[in-house]
């Protein structure tokens, strides 16, 4: 704790929202975990017990960057202007686009992670927020994961604001920054738009994430533009063979993550399309332009 008697809750935001509801808190202090700013300390006076454990944090590297994740990521840049606000995962893709945007001024960043690719934009002087119309100045974060040095980047960094998730996601409070672009990333889309990023067919995968809730506060934001990001073929190990991600439906028993009516901007290696206010069949037709071209046959909408 810190000399007023505060302890910072480090990487992440949770359950500072419901330690009110606790009949009792423990906690598990470690000099390793830095201290981050924000809605993120409990003060001693609430804490009945303090267990020391003082082990490293559990890295994640960057993924490697592919040619594919490059192409979606340029096809991607071309859609975020100087002084817009972003908000990225972590992964290929969002590494890739972190490379894309190093020429740009004056970013902002709202998001649920700070992935390793915000703090290098940062660092190259591209992303200040100095534009953003909500939290200006400041990065706004739920969680922080990525390499060893991005930990210790947010240790008392005046500039990164974390908060809980039911705060820090709200999609309302997402929508509050103009021009706000969040990208996101899914395992199967339809040729409707629906989107199953955490099941593959019946069997879970990942989870739900802040997709939705940056998606919809993306589409209600003021200039807002939300995309989904996507390599348009995956292997799949139970047929052996390669296949499209683009389908004319989802496999049975898959979750759907986004409905169609919350998907915008969907982009592959091949392209980027924008789905608002389309029809269904102008829907399939835009999808399938940018669906890899040997599956394309199965797409084409009679």
């Amino acid at each position: 704790m810190d000399r007023h008697g505060y302890m910072s809750c480090g990487v992440s935001g949770n359950f500072l929202d419901v330690v009110h509801t606790l009949d009792r808190l423990i906690v598990e202090v470690n000099e390793n975990v830095p201290t981050v700013y924000g809605r993120n300390f409990w003060h001693i006076s609430q804490v009945e017990t303090v267990v020391e454990h003082h082990a490293p944090l559990f890295p994640v590297p960057p993924e490697p960057v592919i040619d594919v994740d490059r192409a979606i990521a340029e096809n991607i840049a071309g859609y975020i202007h100087d002084g817009d606000t972003i908000q990225l995962g972590i992964g290929a893709v969002p590494n890739a686009i972190g490379e894309c945007l190093l020429e740009k001024k004056h970013l902002g960043c709202y998001t649920e992670m700070i992935p390793d690719a915000i703090m290098k934009l940062f660092e190259a002087g591209a992303l200040d927020n100095s534009r953003k119309t909500w939290y200006p100045f400041q990065f706004n974060v739920f969680f922080s994961a990525g390499s060893n040095e991005r930990y210790q980047w947010p240790d008392r960094n005046p500039l990164v604001y974390l908060s809980p998730l039911p705060y820090n996601n709200d999609h309302n409070h997402v929508a509050r920054n103009d021009n706000m672009v969040a990208i996101n990333s899914t395992l199967e889309i339809d040729i409707t738009g629906q989107c199953a990023s955490e099941s593959i067919g019946p069997y879970q995968y990942s989870a739900t994430g802040g997709q939705v809730d940056f998606t919809r506060g993306a589409y209600m934001a003021k200039g807002g533009r939300a995309f989904i990001a996507t390599h348009s073929t995956a292997f799949d190990k139970a047929r052996g063979e390669m296949v499209s991600k683009i389908v004319p439906h989802l496999r049975e028993g898959a979750t759907v993550t986004l409905t169609r009516t919350d998907t915008m901007y969907v982009a592959t290696e091949y392209g980027v399309v924008n789905l608002k206010g389309k029809t269904m069949r102008e829907r399939a037709q835009a999808l399938t332009s940018i669906a890899p071209p040997d599956f394309k046959g199965e797409l084409i909408p009679v």
